[in-house]
């Protein structure tokens, strides 16, 4: 299944995201889909849940924006929680 392995990239460069910010809390990401690829957003996002689904992903916010061309899906932001003391 390509979602699922796509899916599990991602996952794991986010993880790597939050080592590298001090292991802030990551609240969303932000995923390009093209209008042309194999991938429609009611797709992946039913395959984004299933993933997350029982992790400590569970509860992540999924943003997609749609993008005229590019691969099949791109992370191109991580969010993360806001520190109330700063």
């Amino acid at each position: 299944m390509h979602e699922h392995s796509l899916i599990k990239n991602m996952l794991d460069v986010v993880e790597q995201v939050k080592k590298d910010h001090g292991n802030r809390d990551v609240t969303g990401i932000t995923v390009e889909l093209p209008e042309f690829g194999a991938l429609n957003e009611e797709h992946f996002r039913f395959h984004f849940n299933e993933a997350v689904k029982d992790t400590l992903w569970e509860g992540l916010q999924l943003e997609i924006v749609r993008v005229s061309f590019g691969v099949d899906a791109k992370l191109t932001h991580v969010s993360f929680k806001e520190d109330p003391l700063a």
